[in-house]
């Protein structure tokens, strides 16, 4: 016991000590450092939530939080959704199926905004789009305050999370994360301005240059900032997902393109002679409320493939558009690219597949809309943080090294608490000392004479 007492427990608070103060990496950086890259599969994030069958008892989500559940097959949940007349809300919702499990075409969930008298006031479907593909997918449903009618007044309003039967899909529970974003209204007689058609066909991306090596996230919590227009070099595994965000400021406009290149690292024996996969290589882009704004996907034989998105000049009035992709850029801030190879390219190459993610942001900055309050700050603009972390290339609310700001903070009582502890031990130490045996004894083995496993 006197071995406990006096030789673990002091190692054990200096370790965690480091810990608390940053200066040792946290389980979860090490784990993802010997996952080859710092991220693995998205981890939903936020406050457990328990959506309900009945609408009746739904849990109330409130505005700029983030939620996690999961959702069974066939299953449909419901969530209050507290609303006023004088801002717009964001319902996004991102479904997680395990990596390597079986989902079919239109495994996927659909997400409904519905008023107290279930009416309709927005609806949105969210499919896996390729047999056997288990990536993330999600969107959102909004209630903007240019709405008419029942949805545009003050009330309570229920969020509808129900997810598809597919037939040739797992049964297998699906975790979720829920966010709730709310968009304030403009100042009385502010100019909406008029919606930014976007140009027709996707424009060349010049990116000239070595590209910058970086490393994609799990999902859009832990999505490394990328700094602007540039060309970025990161490895995919068959079946892995990887998520970037870009900065998109008002009168400007995002273009990515993904350059997979060939299965350079074959698998034994050789890449298969012929044949392709469908959706081998694909991309999807999210705006800052983490809605759809388009995606694309191609083939892969083995041999390099590209994609492409693009967004429509960021502008307030894009939201009035009948054109879906000029009315999912109503808003600047981050957007978020999504890269994705599906598992059956594992048939082409032992050692994944590189990507080279060009991305041109064009178009001059114009003056942000006159929000009636700190739309930045509710994720609607863009923040001295925000520009920070894209200078930087790191993900916003944490460090360089990818420990999240909080828990750093956090822990600096925690390292106080255990720099006492320690300081304790020492006292106790010299008041109590360790007899000559415990002290020669070697790390693990049992005291003299016991015959009972240390």
């Amino acid at each position: 016991m006197r071995r406990n007492r006096y030789g673990v427990l002091p190692k054990a608070l200096a370790v965690l000590a480091l810990l608390a103060a940053g200066l040792l990496p946290t389980v979860g950086t090490a784990a993802a450092s010997a996952s080859g890259g710092g991220y693995g599969t998205w981890v939903p994030q936020g406050t457990p939530v328990q959506g309900t069958a009945s609408s009746a008892d739904a849990p109330p989500l409130s505005p700029g939080a983030t939620y996690r559940d999961s959702l069974a097959r066939g299953a449909t949940k419901y969530y209050a959704i507290p609303l006023d007349a004088r801002s717009s809300a964001y319902l996004s919702v991102f479904a997680v199926p395990r990596p390597g499990s079986t989902v079919g075409f239109m495994d996927g969930f659909k997400l409904s905004l519905l008023a107290t008298d279930d009416m309709v006031c927005d609806t949105y479907n969210a499919n896996v789009g390729a047999d056997g593909a288990a990536y993330p997918i999600g969107g959102y449903v909004s209630r903007t305050v240019s709405q008419y009618g029942q949805c545009r007044q003050a009330g309570d309003y229920l969020l509808a999370v129900q997810r598809n039967q597919d037939a040739g899909g797992s049964t297998e529970t699906w975790p979720l994360e829920i966010r709730y974003m709310s968009e304030p209204g403009l100042k009385a007689g502010a100019s909406t301005g008029t919606p930014q058609p976007a140009p027709s066909g996707t424009p060349p991306v010049t990116t000239g240059g070595v590209p910058t090596a970086v490393t994609g996230g799990s999902g859009i919590d832990d999505a490394p900032a990328l700094a602007g227009s540039g060309a970025y070099k990161d490895h995919l595994m068959p079946g892995q997902s990887r998520f970037y965000r870009v900065l998109v400021d008002w009168g400007q406009r995002l273009t990515a393109t993904g350059d997979f290149a060939n299965a350079a690292t074959t698998r034994t024996g050789g890449a298969p002679t012929g044949g392709f996969t469908v959706s081998g290589v694909r991309m999807d882009l999210y705006n800052t409320a983490r809605g759809l704004v388009g995606g694309n996907d191609a083939t892969y034989s083995g041999q390099a493939a590209s994609v492409a998105v693009s967004t429509a000049p960021v502008a307030y009035a894009n939201r009035f558009s009948s054109d879906a992709t000029v009315k999912a850029s109503p808003f600047a801030g981050w957007y978020y690219i999504q890269l994705a190879l599906h598992p059956d390219v594992g048939r082409y190459t032992a050692g994944g597949v590189d990507a080279v993610l060009h991305v041109a942001v064009n178009g001059s900055v114009t003056a942000a809309p006159a929000y009636n309050g700190d739309a930045a700050q509710a994720g609607f603009g863009i923040t001295d943080g925000d520009r920070a972390a894209a200078r930087t290339g790191a993900v916003p609310g944490r460090r360089a090294d990818g420990v999240l700001r909080d828990l750093g903070f956090g822990a600096l009582g925690l390292g106080t608490m255990l720099v006492m502890a320690l300081a304790t031990w020492f006292v106790l130490a010299r008041r109590h000392p360790v007899d000559t045996a415990q002290r020669t004894r070697p790390y693990g083995a049992p005291p003299p004479g016991s015959s009972v496993p240390w």
